[in-house]
């Protein structure tokens, strides 16, 4: 006897769905559509160093001049020090420097207890317990050519404290524009050798970041003393730096 069996519909249909779709997820099967690149956006760049220095002549300096006494008695040493004082400050207006150029630095009164070096106006035989007076003025200076004019009037009016002379610059500008294009263009040319080594070309400037700073004024030695002609002093020239920290684009 023969015997038929019939599968029904809906299970076939079933099977051949599962078929199907699980030709679809076959392992190994190759993917047409590959991922794009990954992209971050970060621009290439080269970032470089460059300095530029720039040297002018000072055209005005500061002075710090004063007059120190010393005594046995306060208000006599005091005294004694707003005489000598007083006829400084006269001897460089007389030579030229205006009022406001000169304005008081250290003003100072000590007691000096159990002897210390010779002092110059303690009488022999005077107790060792002294008082040290000390007035000290800044002095600006407009015309540097005047200044051993000035300090040898300043000597012979009475000041035994001269600290140095300082050079600097009135208007420093000029000098630091030249300075930060010479600036620039070495770190153009630094960025241009490294992009040459590297095979790439340089772009365009993406940050420049500066950093500057004047040159160390010229300090005179010190000058002490009384009398004499007026002491030989060398202005030579002072620096202005530029530093320029810069980012280059590259392709």
């Amino acid at each position: 006897m023969i015997i038929k069996r019939t599968i029904p519909y809906a299970i076939l249909t079933t099977a051949l769905v599962i078929i199907v779709a699980g030709s679809i997820a076959i392992p190994g099967a190759k993917n047409t559509h590959a991922a794009p690149p990954a992209q971050d956006g970060a621009q290439r760049s080269i970032t470089v160093s460059g300095f530029g220095l720039a040297a002018g002549s000072p055209d005005i300096a500061y002075m710090n001049i004063g007059v120190e006494t010393y005594g046995p008695d306060v208000g006599a040493a005091l005294e004694e020090n707003n005489t000598r004082m007083q006829a400084v400050i006269d001897a460089l207006s007389t030579n030229g420097v205006a009022a406001e150029d000169i304005r008081t630095d250290h003003f100072n009164i000590y007691q000096e207890r159990n002897g210390g070096a010779p002092l110059e106006s303690q009488p022999a035989g005077e107790p060792a317990n002294q008082y040290r007076v000390t007035n000290i003025v800044r002095v600006m200076v407009r015309d540097v050519d005047q200044i051993p004019t000035l300090l040898s009037a300043a000597i012979d009016a009475g000041a035994n404290q001269i600290h140095g002379v300082n050079f600097a610059l009135a208007s420093p500008g000029a000098l630091e524009a030249e300075a930060r294009t010479m600036a620039l263009e070495d770190a153009r040319a630094r960025a241009q050798q490294l992009a040459d080594e590297l095979g790439v070309s340089l772009g365009a400037v993406l940050q420049i970041t500066e950093g500057s700073g004047a040159g160390m004024p010229f300090a005179a030695d010190s000058v002490g003393g009384r009398g004499g002609g007026g002491p030989p002093i060398s202005m030579g020239s002072l620096d202005v730096s530029v530093t320029l920290q810069v980012t280059f684009a590259i392709e």
